[in-house]
């Protein structure tokens, strides 16, 4: 299965692209609330034929944005 990293800043794309199995995506995440922000990933996904509707993709990002270490969240999310 494609892990695909979702990046919001080239540096953190170029680190993501250090891990192997992971695809890394430059995805602009500021002043995005979090029900947006799992639309707008998702729309990406789609868009670039990684995912299609009907498959379920895992979600994980952190509350506060732009903060190292910050993940506590987690969502299984249905593409549409």
């Amino acid at each position: 299965l494609p892990i695909v990293g979702l990046a919001h800043s080239p540096i953190a794309q170029r680190r993501m692209a250090l891990y192997r199995g992971v695809v890394s995506v430059l995805f602009d995440t500021r002043e995005m609330a979090a029900t947006e922000l799992n639309v707008r990933a998702l729309a990406e996904l789609q868009a670039r034929g990684i995912a299609a509707q009907g498959d379920q993709v895992i979600l994980t990002r952190g509350d506060h944005m732009n903060a190292h270490g910050g993940t506590n969240t987690l969502k299984i999310l249905s593409v549409a």
